[in-house]
């Protein structure tokens, strides 16, 4: 799940309810789990949140949770981005589209250019000489367009998922966009599609920066800053990025901009790196 430490303690400790509260905390949980490669046995008695479990033990989880973006989380972080390769960045300014399967570029009504704008279906990246065993990481800005209704099941679910072509799938989930004078109704975002209910535009980075103006009057974008990690199966690996239930471009649309990825070595390696640096740091 794609989560911003930033974001996620400030959620976690304003106006949310007891219930998103915990969800959030439990999936930041795991996150930190797996991003420090941590024995799975150690840890696997937290699922049991999934089924209801003491204000004690969420307490304490919730407790877990902040302690792993304070530190564990951000100790990963700093690790990861310390050794992480780029091998692919394009903000799309000039246009260039290589590498994609598609070469729509389009420029938001502030002046941004970006690549989209899509619908349904949407486009794919392939990227070539990686290396088995290492996590590749996905960073992007993902533009969500007018009316985008969420979990509604009238005028939705209005869907958007990330996956490895042949391989895992990395996001699949609905966003809602609107504003108090028009409920445009609710998302399943930052959980899977059908699988939570959060607020319209929930975590997003950014509102109505875009300048788009749905029927001419109502603002309607949003800007969600994403981070996916997959582990690199093949040499070559091709990733795409679909929308579905959407309404005529006019109406639903999305787009990526200031797209990375970069691959980070196996846990293993980094270990070893931050161990070669502890010694390092006592012999001074």
């Amino acid at each position: 799940m794609p989560f911003n430490p930033t974001v996620m303690a400030h959620y976690l400790s304003e106006n949310l309810t007891e219930k998103q509260r915990d969800l959030l905390a439990f999936l930041q949980t795991w996150r930190t789990f797996l991003l420090e490669a941590r024995p799975f046995a150690t840890y696997a008695k937290t699922a049991q949140m999934e089924k209801g479990v003491s204000a004690v033990f969420r307490n304490n989880l919730r407790c877990v949770a902040l302690a792993g973006i304070a530190g564990l989380g951000g100790l990963s972080a700093i690790t990861s981005s310390a050794h992480a390769s780029i091998v692919y960045h394009n903000n799309f300014d000039s246009g260039d589209t290589t590498g994609w399967s598609t070469s729509t570029t389009d420029v938001t009504p502030s002046g941004r250019r970006f690549l989209g704008q899509f619908g349904n279906g949407g486009t794919a990246l392939t990227l070539n000489g990686l290396t088995v065993g290492e996590t590749l990481r996905l960073e992007f800005d993902f533009y969500a367009i007018h009316t985008w209704d969420g979990e509604s099941t009238l005028w939705g679910p209005d869907t958007w998922r990330v996956g490895v072509v042949g391989g895992a799938e990395l996001l699949i989930a609905t966003f809602a966009v609107g504003d108090a004078s028009y409920a445009d109704g609710t998302q399943s975002y930052p959980g899977t599609e059908g699988g939570g209910t959060f607020p319209g535009r929930f975590m997003a980075n950014e509102n109505n920066t875009l300048g788009y103006l749905y029927m001419g009057t109502f603002q309607r974008d949003a800007v969600w800053h994403v981070v996916l990690d997959t582990p690199v199966t093949d040499p070559s690996m091709t990733v795409s990025f679909e929308g579905s239930g959407l309404q005529p471009l006019f109406d639903e649309s999305w787009g990526l901009d200031g797209f990375t990825a970069s691959v980070v070595p196996a846990p293993g390696s980094l270990a070893l790196a931050g161990l070669a640096g502890l010694a390092w740091r006592r012999r001074r």
